[in-house]
This record gives C-alpha cells, structure tokens and sequence, in this order.
C-alpha cells in the first residue's frame, strides 16, 4: 500500500452477499491503493448513505431488489452529480457498456472477467477522469469569466472614457473664456470630479483584468495570445522557457498585463503579419519580449518623462508605452523598446524576481 493519501471512500451496491464479500476483499486487499468500502444492498439506502456520507466512487450492479438496469445510472446520478459510478453487470453486452456510458458512468465491468487488480483500477482511473472532469470545467468557467471582463474593460475605455475625457477638456476651455470667478470654480470643480470619475473606472478596469491567483502564468500568456489572434488576423507564437512555480502574484500579474499591451500595440499600430511573444525566467529576472514584423518604431528614450508620472492603475489610458514602462518602475524592473532585429518592433520587459529560500 502506497500510503500516499487518504483512502478511497467507496460504495458497493451489490444485493449479493457473495458477490459484496469477494469485492470487498480484493479491494481491502489491494496493495497499491487504499480502500474503505460500504455497502448497501438495494439503490433507497445507496441514495441515503450518498446524501449522509463522503463517497469517492461507486460501484453499481444493475441488478438491485428495487431497480433493474440504467435506470440505476440516472438515480444516482441525479442524487450524486458529482461522483463517478464504475458499473458492474452479470452480462458482456458492448452495447450496455456504451450506453450506461453515456448515461454518466465512467466504467463498465463484467462481473465474470473482472479480478481485484482490476476493479481497483478501474476505480481509481474513474475518481481521476472526474477530478479531471471537474477541473476542466472550472478553467473553461475561469477562462469565460476572464473574456467577459475583457470585454467589459475595452468597452468601458472605448467608450465611457473617451467621453467623459473629452467633455472634461470641453468644460477645461469653456472655463477659461468665464469671466465670473466663482463660475469659473464651479466649472473647474466639474473638470475635477470627472477626473475623478475617471480614475475610479481605471481602477475598476484594472480589477478586471486581474489574473486569478490559481491561474499559471505560462497558462495565462497562451490564453491571452490566442483571445488576441482575430485582432492580429494570426496566431502569435508563444514560446515559454523555464518559468519558477512561486512568480509573485503581483509579478505575474503585471507580465500578463504587460503581454497584452503589446500585442494591443501591434493590432493598432504596426501591421504586422506575425509576432512573437517569449516569457522566460533569466537568471534572477522574469523576462517578456514581443516582436512583430511590422512598421517598426524607433527607438524611444523613455528615462526623461521616468518622473512625469505615477505607475497607472489600468490600462486605458491610451499610452501602451508608458504603461508598460511604468510596471516595470513600479516593479524595480526595466523596459526596452526599439527595432527588432529584422526590422519591425522589439519590447523587452526585464523585473526581478525573489530569490529562492537557501
């Protein structure tokens, strides 16, 4: 017995006493896995055990005092939506095989050709398919959720923003033509409170991009290159070197925002036919580079506005370079952009990473 874990809560519903006592052995028997098994003996107590008490798997005959063939599938699959079912049967029928799988059930086995190594298998491979089931669909729910606040981010920027940008610059030059004083303070105070409002709305637009804690950075790179390739009209290549397991959320947070604002660069501005887009841990330092084939920029000294302002809260200000540049800043970091090596744009984005426990 492996020892590793605890172990394997399973219900045997099985109104065979011979049948329940073989089980039973060959898997308290089992050297590789541990098993604690309960019975029940007709599908009404099976439901009630399941209701009153934690169950990894169970094992169904389909031949029960109070219920006869798939239909024991579907009861208790609809009392235990969440635990996987191995079936056990008297008959060799391909065809039940199929359908109780269908039904929900991860496993058909025939009573006749299964042994203990076998059912124990069997049991432990149909717990793992529906863990994995499971985390399948909270990271296709994850991934939804974070397209949603995608969405609703650009939305906000494209529109709100913009507009209530522009009405403040209105109000900016009507105040200056006002020639009474306390008219022109109460247009003054518009301007401030719409400045306000807007950073109230980076802020909200900066907690929608966040990155879940549990979400790996390589895997939320590649999800972020393929959400952008409509845009692009190609898939950028991804290439993902050595990364640590223990990237800082901050840190991680920011690469990720930091690989979105490029590629949003190379959408907007560089016509590009193919970008790259390469995470690597260097040395002591988390490294992003993004390059494209398009019309190139020259090269940008960005060290004499370093002072000019305050690393944002967002992305929307319109400023991909400055935003960029300021989460390196606000990291310890650095920040590069220039022409690539055949011509087109190169970003690099150096920040520190914490040194490993000696």
């Amino acid at each position: 017995m492996s020892g590793a874990g605890a172990a394997l809560q399973v219900l045997l519903v099985e109104d065979n006493e011979l049948d329940a006592r073989t089980m039973t052995k060959a898997l308290v028997a089992n050297r590789e896995t541990a098993f604690e098994v309960s019975r029940s003996a007709d599908l009404a107590t099976a439901i009630e055990h399941l209701a009153r008490s934690h169950t990894d798997c169970v094992l169904l005959d389909l031949s029960l005092p109070d219920s006869v063939g798939l239909v024991s599938v579907d009861v208790l699959s609809e009392h235990a939506p969440g635990c996987p079912i191995v079936v056990l049967t008297g008959l060799d029928d391909p065809e039940t095989a199929l359908e109780a799988v269908e039904r929900g059930a991860q496993d058909y086995l025939s009573k006749g050709r299964v042994d203990g190594e076998t059912l124990a298998r069997s049991i432990r491979y149909a717990v793992a398919r529906q863990r994995g089931e499971v985390a399948l669909r909270a990271a296709n729910a994850q991934l939804d959720l974070l397209r949603d606040r995608e969405r609703i981010a650009r939305n906000l920027h494209d529109t709100v923003i913009q507009q209530l940008f522009a009405t403040g610059l209105g109000l900016e030059s009507t105040a200056a033509a006002i020639a009474d004083p306390a008219a022109r303070r109460r247009v003054q105070a518009s301007v401030e409170a719409i400045d306000a409002a807007i950073r109230q709305l980076r802020e909200a637009i900066f907690g929608l991009h966040a990155i879940p804690e549990e979400l790996a950075l390589a895997q939320a790179v590649t999800d972020l290159a393929h959400e952008k390739a409509d845009a692009l009209g190609f898939y950028p290549i991804v290439e993902l070197g050595s990364i640590p397991d223990d990237v800082p959320v901050a840190t991680r947070h920011e690469a990720v925002l930091v690989v979105g604002e490029a590629l949003s660069n190379v959408i907007k501005h560089a016509e590009a036919t193919a970008t790259r887009v390469v995470v690597v841990a260097d040395g002591a330092e988390l490294v992003v580079t993004v390059t494209d084939n398009g019309r190139g920029v020259a090269h940008l000294d960005l060290s004499a506005i370093e002072d000019e302002f305050d690393p944002p809260n967002d992305l929307s200000d319109g400023h991909g370079i400055r935003n960029m540049h300021a989460r390196a800043v606000s990291l310890e970091g650095w920040f590069h952009i220039g022409p690539g090596p055949g011509g087109g744009t190169r970003i690099e984005w150096r920040v520190p990473l914490p040194s490993p426990p000696s």
